[in-house]
């Protein structure tokens, strides 16, 4: 009899901290953002990134355009100044990088699957396709997992949103290694 007295403390107190849980779906907000995505025809934001490309750190901005229905990403370099710019496009989800004028070669780093060239279209790929991994709060906010791909080909991005799903900041690693990392800023959708 001793020990199911002992044991009917804890499940009651586990009983009342279930209570505690917000009603929710665990990945509704991401849920909700790649909806309205979705029914975007574009997304535009500025992203002030940092990547770390074959042992080298390069930090720049650029604007950035998605669009969901096509998988077509668009970027000009807008910081600093030495490389400001060079514009990109990207179409569909396969689709090689083509510059307009003046190209950009960074290098590539997560074992050479990630180019910080192809920012937006890893980030409008991840948040309109990608597995929804995992959802947590993350201040006012939240902050969104998904993951493409499997094994060693697997591409995680971490995203964080603010209360309303306006995506703040991202990191993108493969591998376990971080390949770069973006304040996200002006997000829109058209």
């Amino acid at each position: 009899m001793r020990p199911i007295r002992l044991l009917l403390p804890l499940l009651l107190c586990a009983l009342a901290l279930t209570a505690c849980a917000p009603d929710r779906k665990p990945v509704q907000d991401a849920l909700d953002f790649r909806s309205e995505l979705g029914a975007a025809e574009k997304c535009s934001f500025t992203a002030e990134v940092t990547a770390d490309c074959e042992g080298r750190v390069y930090r720049f901005a650029m604007d950035c355009s998605y669009e969901p229905k096509t998988g077509a990403a668009a970027l000009t370099v807008t910081a600093p100044e030495t490389i400001a710019g060079v514009a990109a496009r990207m179409e569909g989800e396969t689709g090689a990088l083509t510059f307009d004028g003046a190209s950009l070669e960074l290098g590539r780093s997560a074992g050479g699957r990630v180019s910080p060239m192809e920012l937006p279209r890893l980030l409008g790929g991840a948040w309109t396709q990608a597995y929804i991994d995992a959802e947590s709060p993350e201040g006012d906010g939240f902050l969104a997992t998904y993951r493409s791909g499997y094994g060693e080909g697997e591409l995680v991005v971490d995203t964080v949103f603010s209360a309303d799903r306006t995506p703040l900041r991202c990191e993108l690693s493969a591998d376990g290694e971080k390949a770069l990392s973006a304040e996200i800023k002006n997000f829109t959708l058209s």
